[in-house]
């Protein structure tokens, strides 16, 4: 009876260094494409994230799991490593992870199984060797289907830059339609600059915002933004509101 107890002892010790040996793979962090362990972003839009995990002498992870607690998605399952798995040593598993429509903080839960030997895990539910919890790991600060809600403003971004775009392409329409209908009235005759052929450009704009602007819109050119298009030339126009110019300020 003594011999059997001491074989069970032996055998239940054995039985605990190796579950203990069992439980060495760990899931250290998580960092996302920026660097950071945390990152915030709209309802329906993804991230890249990174985990580390640290596989042990007697383990192999073939399949990682994550999965968004709160979030209607289902968890991810993948297989990772190959035929073989991952075997001991530092390994960095990269992930894509969806950020749920509600705002609010979201924590990302991980788990990674695996079968040292022989055999092979079939999924990850079963034969688990690592579990990790990353709280408030992302927040959800819109949405693009407007679903957010307290005072977070929930304009998508590429609706937000189309918006500033074409306000600011408004403000400048404007702006060149108040020039044409209010022409600068010069103050008393003044001489245009001296005309050396690579100030064309330079020298036109100048005379049709000084009051010498009625030949060219007889021309069709209404305001200077037109005078750089292609097939716009020195001419007779030019020529001709020039030699008014000089002989007002002579």
């Amino acid at each position: 009876m003594s011999k059997f107890i001491k074989i069970f002892t032996v055998s239940a010790f054995a039985f605990a260094v190796f579950a203990f040996t069992a439980d060495a793979a760990t899931i250290t962090h998580i960092e996302f494409e920026d660097g950071q362990t945390t990152y915030q972003g709209e309802g329906g839009e993804t991230v890249n994230a990174t985990f580390r995990v640290v596989v042990g002498p007697t383990e192999t992870v073939e399949f990682f799991q994550t999965n968004i607690a709160g979030s209607v998605q289902s968890p991810k399952c993948e297989s990772v490593g190959g035929n073989l798995g991952l075997q001991e040593g530092t390994h960095f598993i990269d992930r894509s992870l969806k950020f749920p429509p509600n705002t609010g903080t979201y924590t990302v839960n991980t788990k990674a199984s695996g079968i040292f030997g022989g055999f092979r895990a079939i999924d990850c539910s079963s034969n688990v060797v690592a579990t990790a919890s990353f709280s408030s790991a992302l927040k959800t600060v819109g949405s693009s289907n407007g679903s957010g809600s307290g005072s977070v403003d929930d304009t998508p971004s590429w609706l937000q830059a189309l918006l500033t775009t074409l306000t600011n392409k408004v403000a400048e329409l404007t702006s060149q339609v108040e020039a044409i209908q209010n022409p600068p009235v010069p103050a008393g005759p003044q001489c245009p600059p001296a005309y050396y052929g690579g100030n064309r450009v330079a020298v036109q704009s100048w005379l049709m915002s000084n009051g010498y602007a009625s030949g060219f819109n007889a021309v069709g050119i209404s305001g200077p933004w037109q005078l750089s298009q292609p097939g716009i030339i020195w001419g007779a126009v030019s020529s001709s509101a020039y030699s008014q110019a000089l002989n007002a300020c002579n």
